[in-house]
């Protein structure tokens, strides 16, 4: 392949790729929107999610997550 063929396939993969990264981050963006309608229409259901990362917290290791 010559050098301008692979400068332009170098420059599609950037596109896909940062295309992709986009997405993701949208994504990303509009769940956490999501999420904090769902706790401001429901506050129950937020307690109730903390109560299980609580106890998995107090379920591991002395209180304390696991070191990576």
């Amino acid at each position: 392949m010559n050098d301008p063929g692979i400068f332009l396939l170098g420059i599609a993969v950037t596109l896909v790729v940062g295309t992709a990264m986009s997405l993701l981050v949208w994504g990303a963006i509009l769940d956490g929107r999501d999420e904090r309608e769902r706790r401001r229409r429901n506050p129950d259901l937020a307690d109730r999610t903390l109560a299980v990362v609580e106890t998995a917290r107090s379920k591991s290791s002395g209180g304390h997550w696991p070191a990576a």
